[in-house]
């Protein structure tokens, strides 16, 4: 029994170490109404559908706010902004002149956003760590699109 003791033991130390080394993967959990609340930094985004891997060629730049209310508003461009002010204050331009009211609700896992009170857009929708990562709904086309609150 002492001769096998010592053998588990170099067994276990090795697969504690080799663990050790790997970074655990972020928590995925389920997006909800108040999780979505705050402003949103696009940091990637992957696209089948034609058009969207070259608007974000030329706007690589994406902020998006969510209010408790479900009211949203989204801005790209080119450049990134300084600071947290200066998102708000570009989003609330947006909002002022793009003459259009969006909302966005969560139903289960699947983020509807509407334009003018109509379903425009929809993704799945889950947490990964502190990423919020939207995908597609089954039956359109494939995206990935990661984003990460602007502090």
């Amino acid at each position: 029994m002492s001769t096998r003791f010592p053998a588990l033991a170099v067994v276990l130390a090795t697969a504690a170490l080799a663990s050790a080394g790997q970074a655990a993967a972020p928590r995925r959990t389920a997006c909800t109404q108040q999780g979505l609340t705050g402003v949103w930094s696009l940091q990637s985004v992957t696209a089948a559908e034609k058009g969207v891997q070259d608007f974000y060629r030329r706007h690589p730049v994406e902020y998006m706010r969510f209010t408790a209310a479900g009211k949203y508003d989204y801005v790209a461009m080119d450049r990134p902004l300084a600071n947290l002010a200066a998102v708000n204050a570009s989003l609330n331009r947006a909002d002022a002149g793009d003459g259009v009211t969006y909302a966005a609700r969560m139903l289960g896992g699947m983020l509807m956003i509407y334009r003018d009170g109509r379903p425009w857009q929809g993704f799945m929708c889950i947490m990964e760590g502190s990423s919020m990562v939207w995908t597609e709904i089954q039956g359109y086309p494939k995206v990935r699109r990661i984003q990460t609150r602007v502090r």
